[in-house]
């Protein structure tokens, strides 16, 4: 294809700057909270697991009532990945996934600023330590970061701040960060691998909340290897490997809560996510609102964004998400590798097409 013209426009009807006010936007009523929670929930925010309406409306309200009670902005926190993880993704940076993840967050965050002028401020919290620990540091973690912190910069969205992990442990201290990390993996081996309800009160104590079912832990196993195949272990090495990064997983992830480096404990806090709740994982275990990676116009795929690559599906271009599972069901093709540049971003865009179907 050497005419990138009809990809172009698909892209820029999904730019959040470029839409008119939405014609069923009600003015703010006396409930300023109220008017703002439903505005969330109409553009595709819910909280995470099977909660009831009323009760998604009723967290989310709270914690928006108790910044519009002060007319101050509504702070909300997104944990983003720290490099492209997906399996069979073959470059580092981010994408049209991430792109459309960013133009999505942005159309809810700006119409918001629409009908509250004090509005909102999303730190997006860049896990470069986070991965560092679970994977191990190379060479894709910096190209996907500073991928990251030039597409905000370059889509001029004021109102996301991009911000590593990193500097955020350097803050509390990195020494006394490591060391809760290494203590919390020494408890999860023991109770991972023998049950010992020691290890467990141990693991409660150190500020573990819920359980840790069957169902949850091959969830994770099955997550890390498809991220470790890339390094072509053998089968018994690969289960070997999977199983300590699930354990080094789990022990960053308490230590972020430890010294609450997300500022979850915040209660106007908005914790904000591309990531499904996980199966097994505890329903009211934390307050985190679960936003669909893909703007309407794309899709409609679920994926977090840093775990899939972006793709133009022909005939006509639909943005969407190619993930391993995709590959290893042989459900697309590649057509062509595409850059597109769109209001000063260039993004990596190839196109695919479904197997079986002509180009």
């Amino acid at each position: 294809m050497e005419d990138n013209a009809p990809a172009l426009r698909r892209l820029q009807a999904l730019c959040w700057h470029r839409l008119p006010a939405k014609d069923d936007e009600a003015p703010l009523d006396c409930d300023v909270a109220q008017s703002i929670t439903n505005l969330f929930l109409r553009r595709g925010v819910r909280m995470k697991g099977p909660l009831l309406p009323e009760l998604q409306k009723s967290e989310m309200r709270k914690r928006v009532a108790a910044s519009t009670s002060l007319r101050e902005a509504i702070p909300a926190v997104v944990q983003f990945g720290g490099s492209k993880t997906a399996q069979y993704c073959p470059y580092p940076d981010p994408d049209l996934a991430e792109w459309m993840a960013m133009e999505q967050l942005a159309r809810i965050c700006g119409e918001l600023q629409r009908l509250y002028p004090p509005g909102i401020r999303v730190q997006l919290i860049l896990a470069d330590e986070f991965y560092a620990h679970v994977f191990g540091a190379d060479e894709t973690i910096e190209p996907y970061c500073g991928g990251m912190e030039a597409m905000l910069g370059n889509i001029g969205l004021d109102f996301i701040r991009p911000v590593r992990l990193r500097d955020l442990v350097g803050i509390v201290g990195a020494e006394a960060v490591e060391l809760s990390y290494q203590r919390n993996r020494e408890i999860l081996e023991r109770y991972w691998r023998t049950g010992d309800q020691r290890a467990w009160a141990d693991l409660e104590n150190a500020g573990w909340k819920g359980k840790l079912p069957l169902e949850q832990r091959e969830h994770y196993l099955a997550r890390a290897g498809h991220v470790l195949t890339k390094k072509r272990f053998e089968k018994a090495r690969l289960d070997e490997e999977a199983e300590s990064a699930v354990l080094r997983f789990l022990a960053y992830a308490l230590v972020i809560a430890q010294y609450d480096l997300a500022g979850r404990r915040n209660p106007r806090m908005l914790d904000l996510s591309f990531v499904p709740r996980s199966p097994g994982e505890p329903r009211d275990l934390f307050k985190k609102f679960y936003i669909a990676p893909c703007p309407p116009g794309g899709s409609g795929k679920s994926a977090p964004p840093w775990t899939a690559q972006g793709m133009l599906l022909l005939p006509d271009f639909q943005p969407s998400l190619c993930t391993a599972a995709d590959i290893e069901d042989g459900r697309y093709v590649p057509v062509q590798e595409l850059t597109i540049e769109i209001d000063g971003c260039r993004l990596r865009a190839d196109s695919f097409q479904k197997a079986g179907e002509s180009g």
